[in-house]
């Protein structure tokens, strides 16, 4: 399943990929998710500048159904379940942040995650095939500046969430994918503070620890990307302001060696305790210590 820009429309394809066909309502669709077998798909509405909904088919695309019971919003990004009964969503503008939002009846109802603090600009989300594991990008709109975000992770199904803070300051992160197990992940920065652009950074444990990818060499403005099942095949693809990006491939992640512990000092061997006086072995006579209780050295 594909989304067309601007006001087009949703694209299916039954051959992977040799033949494509029109199906859903012309809108400004933001993201798309289908379940394993593309019977429920996942579609919302919204950009920088509109608002919309969320759209769900449970018969391959053929009808769609519009929720509005939580009002329209800016909605970015969306992600399903392999069976279609759990979907997780994200939305929020810098003039109008938003939340994360879960659903476990196949979009009938929804529910906001309230574990994430105060809203934010949700760029993006990926999770894991029963989407037990979830991760979430914030940080900014792509025509604002400023308001970077963190990457954020749920390893209970999006009942709570932590905030990682270990890639340094915050980005302008716009672009995550999973895989099925939800431990490769691979997270786009599209601008930073720094240069402008960004690289994207990789976690091959769930997202306990990260590190940056830099052999594109020059950085970019990354808009999409995706991993495979098992991890091993990674695309994604760039966006350049005034011209056409690219497209990248990789062989999974690079080899991540997480830091090396400091070894733990060994205890200083604590020293004998020390005589006032000098025993001469030859001696015979060990007395050395007074009558008074002074040292008395070389006293045999």
């Amino acid at each position: 399943a594909a989304i067309g820009p601007s006001s087009n429309g949703i694209w299916l394809s039954a051959n992977s990929g040799a033949t494509w066909n029109r199906a859903g309502p012309s809108a400004r669709w933001a993201s798309i998710a289908m379940s394993s077998e593309g019977t429920t798909i996942a579609a919302v509405v919204g950009n920088t500048f509109e608002t919309g909904n969320i759209f769900v088919s449970t018969d391959s695309g053929v009808v769609w159904t519009e929720n509005t019971s939580i009002g329209r919003k800016r909605w970015n990004g969306v992600t399903i379940s392999a069976d279609g009964t759990k979907m997780a969503a994200v939305e929020g503008a810098n003039s109008n942040p938003g939340s994360i939002w879960l659903s476990v009846d196949s979009g009938t109802h929804w529910n906001e995650a309230t574990t994430t603090g105060a809203p934010k600009v949700w760029r993006a989300i990926a999770s894991s095939l029963d989407l037990s594991k979830i991760v979430a990008v914030e940080g900014s709109s792509v025509y604002d500046s400023g308001h970077g975000g963190n990457i954020w992770r749920s390893s209970d199904a999006g009942a709570s969430w932590v905030e990682d803070t270990t890639v340094g300051a915050k980005k302008r992160w716009e672009v995550v994918a999973s895989s099925s197990n939800g431990l490769v992940l691979a997270a786009g920065v599209y601008e930073e503070a720094s240069n402008g652009q960004g690289n994207i950074w990789w976690s091959t444990d769930g997202g306990a620890n990260w590190a940056e990818d830099s052999s594109v060499v020059v950085p970019k403005r990354w808009k999409g990307i995706t991993i495979s099942s098992d991890g091993s095949q990674i695309a994604a693809v760039d966006l350049a302001m005034e011209e056409a990006g690219n497209i990248w491939l990789s062989q999974g992640p690079p080899t991540f060696e997480p830091p090396t512990p400091e070894p733990t000092p060994e205890p200083p061997t604590p020293e004998p305790p020390r005589s006032c006086c000098s025993i001469d072995p030859r001696a015979t006579d060990e007395w050395c210590v007074a009558q008074d209780g002074t040292c008395m050295n070389d006293v045999y």
